[in-house]
């Protein structure tokens, strides 16, 4: 006879060998809210509540508390960000990953995603983080009084590491190059107030380069992005054999260029390729043949901002949602005071006037961005304005534009096009890119994310938005995190991995005026052509770990209103570098 199953029995055994053991184990159920510990930080009491059985800590009395008693700098929104000593702890919303960056004041800090046992939530109106997580990546300590019950928080006050600053001629000569090296890049415009400011920002990531690389040549025109060509000369277009096409600019020309030859070929003295590397964001451009033969490396994320200007509504009160923008972008929508506009602007005095739809008519990463969130939430734009398979404007002017009222869609050429077209037009709309939205001072939408919660692009929501990204070659639209911008994108570098390997006869992405494409030979790559070349992919490569990787650009992509990679991006990043 099988004997009965005792719950009781086996509750006491567990009991009797934890006690074996020295331990004490009580079953439990989870403490309540109105149980949450008091604690004190370095002395000084702060706010705390339970979520899933873990205690947490008032954000903004924690950060009085560290700012005062431990040098620390920290700052709260979507996330909690600590700098104390020579690390960086940066806790997000909505995840359990943490991002930890040690050596600071070092030329090469270790960053590192790190597993968090609590989480950051948002409580009655207060954000609370979780404390032990935070004291033990710092390095403190944390107990409970036995005679209070009172957890005690220690974190010593210690003087805060100075971030490394390169200066001129600072920068280690770069392995397997020599001074005096050219490095041409041209693409995208997208990241192109990061990468070379035409408006002759220091601070742009070429310019700053090459101020502090021992290796590059200072000269104007040897060093540049989309509008120099090589020993100075302007690009205006491609060229082969006769054939013209493409201008300097967009995420096409960058693919091109950093895949054809130049005309004269190597034998005259002229470079082999009229690019070192490409811009692009619109990685589904990319031929699929290519794929293996180039690296793509995301640099930093972007937001496409839905922009108008509708007298007398600032930035930040218009409110779109998944289902408006694309029938506002097919014609579906075409009143301002459009009962279902006005259904998620309650309140907002909506003008009844036609609405006048901007869009990119060129070959761009961002419409690529703009549509592939297009594609992902709305069953209307996939059925109605499928991308297609050959042009980059995912067919805007002929599949979409033809379903819009002439007389009130325009389409133009590249980001500038499109923001100084929606600053001179009343009652209009578009999409443009965060840092172009910025410059001119143009209003933004608030857009709906994938938690409901209504967001506009900025730093903060578009690295929410990279923090939930399943891919490095697919743009995190339409992110999961709570604070996500859903119209984000990455933006990439384009590198040719192995130019002594000939590849296949290629067609371009861009096309000639007559709206034809071209093919092109791509020969291997020799003699001293290959030697100069390996030199200018060796700053290349370091100039990358340098401003990505290592985080030495990080500044200027906030400055400029990008958001940089989260630190476990960065070291995929660093792995594809070791990969050419």
């Amino acid at each position: 006879m099988r004997k009965k199953f005792s719950f009781k029995l086996v509750v006491s055994l567990l009991l009797t060998f934890a006690m074996l053991a020295g331990q004490v184990v009580v079953f439990a159920p989870t403490a309540a809210e109105a149980a949450a510990p008091t604690l004190k930080v370095n002395g000084t009491e702060v706010g705390t509540t339970m979520y899933k059985g873990r205690t947490l800590a008032n954000a903004i009395a924690l950060k009085s508390a560290l700012v005062a008693t431990a040098n620390a700098d920290v700052s709260t929104g979507v996330d909690f960000d600590v700098k104390y000593s020579d690390k960086e702890l940066r806790i997000t919303l909505g995840t359990r990953q943490g991002f930890l960056t040690t050596g600071i004041g070092q030329p090469v800090p270790v960053q590192k995603t790190v597993f968090l046992q609590g989480f950051l939530i948002t409580r009655k109106g207060q954000l609370y983080v979780p404390i032990y997580d935070i004291m033990r990546y710092l390095g403190g300590t944390i107990a409970k009084d036995s005679d209070t019950g009172v957890l005690e928080a220690t974190l010593a006050n210690v003087t805060r590491a100075i971030p490394y600053s390169y200066t001129a001629n600072s920068k280690d000569v770069v392995d397997g190059a020599t001074n005096n090296v050219s490095l041409i890049g041209r693409g995208a415009t997208f990241p192109r107030p990061l990468y070379w400011n035409t408006d002759g920002d220091a601070n742009s990531w070429l310019r700053k380069y090459n101020e502090i690389s021992e290796d590059l040549n200072s000269a104007d025109g040897a060093v540049g992005y989309d509008y120099k060509g090589r020993l100075g000369e302007d690009v205006a277009a491609l060229v082969y054999e006769g054939a013209t096409f493409g201008g300097p600019t967009g995420s096409g020309s960058g693919i091109d260029a950093v895949r054809m030859p130049t005309p004269g070929g190597i034998g005259d003295g002229t470079y082999e390729r009229y690019a070192d590397f490409a811009g692009t964001d619109a990685i589904a451009e990319v031929p699929v043949a290519d794929r293996n033969d180039y690296a793509l490396l995301p640099t930093v994320m972007g937001g496409v901002a839905i922009a108008y200007k509708v007298p007398g509504i600032s930035d930040g009160q218009l409110r779109l949602t998944a289902d408006l923008i694309p029938d506002i972008f097919l014609g579906k929508i075409t009143k301002w005071n459009d009962p279902r506009l006005k259904a998620v602007n309650p309140g907002l005095n909506l003008p009844d006037a036609v609405i006048e739809v901007v869009y990119r008519k060129d070959g761009s990463g961002t419409t690529e961005i703009f549509t592939t969130y297009l594609t992902n939430v709305s069953k209307v734009w996939r059925t109605e304005a499928a991308k297609s398979d050959e042009d980059i404007t995912v067919n805007f002017k002929d599949k979409v534009a033809g379903k819009l009222d002439p007389a009130h869609a325009w389409g133009e050429q590249g980001n500038d096009g499109v923001r100084n077209k929606i600053n001179a037009t009343d009652n209009s709309i578009g999409y443009v890119v965060t840092s172009d939205a910025a410059s001119m001072a143009l209003t933004k939408a608030r857009i709906r994310n994938y938690r409901g919660n209504y967001v506009l692009p900025n730093t903060a929501t578009i690295t929410s938005a990279g923090l939930t990204a399943k891919s490095l070659t697919d743009h995190p639209v339409n992110g999961t995190n709570p604070a996500a911008y859903p119209i984000t994108g990455f933006t990439f570098l384009m590198i040719e991995k192995d130019p002594t390997v000939a590849k296949p006869v290629a067609t371009t992405v861009g096309k000639k005026a007559d709206d034809t494409k071209v093919q092109f030979a791509r020969p291997a790559i020799t003699g001293t052509a290959l030697t100069e070349r390996n030199k200018r992919i060796a700053i290349l490569k370091d100039f990358i770990r340098w401003a990505v990787v290592n985080g030495y650009g990080d500044a200027e992509a906030i400055d400029e209103l990008y958001a940089p990679l989260t630190p476990n991006v960065k070291m995929q990043v660093n792995n594809l570098l070791n990969t050419f």
